[in-house]
């Protein structure tokens, strides 16, 4: 039986998480939200993540970040090791293609206006807040 540890350095409190569902690539998908909103997200490097059988789990990273918010993209499907197969980042959401994560200090961010600005689009076939205290396997969600 596997076993996940999750070191947690920061409070998951004070962060907003919304599962995304859309046919865009990841790319298409920064390239709507920095158009529809006043975000900027930048592509980053990959986020790469050591399991304990030694394949490393790699998945699409956006960012954008100020003084008192980070706001990240990542795409929920990975590819893992050499042989590239498909792996997610929270297995038991794998209809959500994409995480959006917000950190903002000021309590600023309006999510209900941010949700609707990608929904007016219509690129986005389904956007859901997201508590994380409700999934098992949330030591996934190395992001925050």
């Amino acid at each position: 039986m596997k076993k996940t540890q999750l070191i947690i350095t920061g409070p998951l409190e004070d962060a907003t998480l919304l599962g995304i569902t859309s046919a865009l690539k990841a790319y298409k998908l920064a390239w709507l939200i920095n158009r529809t909103t006043t975000l900027q997200l930048a592509k980053v490097v990959d986020s790469c993540l050591e399991t304990t059988v030694h394949t490393d789990r790699s998945t699409t990273h956006f960012l954008f970040e100020t003084e008192h918010c980070t706001c990240r993209l990542i795409k929920n499907r990975g590819v893992t090791g050499k042989e590239e197969t498909v792996s997610y980042l929270v297995p038991s959401l794998r209809h959500i293609d994409f995480f959006f994560s917000v950190q903002d200090l000021t309590k600023t961010f309006d999510v209900d206006a941010f949700c609707g600005a990608l929904e007016a689009t219509k690129r986005i076939a389904y956007i859901t807040s997201l508590n994380l205290e409700m999934y098992q396997d949330r030591a996934h969600l190395f992001f925050h």
